[in-house]
């Protein structure tokens, strides 16, 4: 398998469909990571400073990960998948990458979990990984314990939700 059958959007699918890409490995436990992007400053030129930031997230971890599915969500943001024993592996690949790319003026910020139920779930755990990541300085209390940061753990304070 290519692992950029679509370079233009950054998918490992032949089309831009991330339903697709979970279908694929709906029978597979597989851990995932969502990656999002901020630029720093106010900088006006930032959107394309993300952009090229993606691209080269996305150059490396394919590279190091080359049996990896792969999708860009959104401008600023890409979630990987790996099926496989070696998740410590999956998770210090996408860290070592996001701090060989690492900027003054741009944050990678990244949380990792295991996708292993019904393609309904699986969305939603993406989706609640995008509002954690979305909310950081926001929350007092978080659904992870911990995100990174340029590829360093950052611990978040929990509590129950109960």
């Amino acid at each position: 398998m290519s692992l950029r059958p679509n370079p233009e959007l950054l998918t490992t699918e032949i089309e831009w469909d991330l339903l697709k890409m979970l279908q694929s490995q709906e029978d597979k436990k597989s851990d995932v990571c969502l990656i999002r992007v901020i630029c720093k400053n106010s900088n006006p030129d930032r959107n394309e400073q993300i952009g090229r930031s993606i691209h080269e997230i996305w150059d490396v971890v394919t590279c190091y990960l080359p049996g990896a599915l792969g999708h860009r969500l959104n401008w600023a943001s890409l979630l990987f998948m790996h099926s496989g024993e070696d998740n410590e592996s999956f998770n210090e690949s996408i860290l070592k990458a996001l701090r060989l790319v690492s900027t003054l003026e741009l944050e990678s910020q990244a949380l990792f979990s295991v996708l292993d139920r019904s393609i309904v779930e699986r969305e939603a755990e993406i989706a609640r990984m995008g509002m954690q990541l979305a909310k950081l300085d926001y929350w007092k209390k978080h659904i992870y314990s911990c995100y990174y940061c340029n590829g360093e753990e950052v611990t978040l304070a929990t509590e129950s939700y109960s």
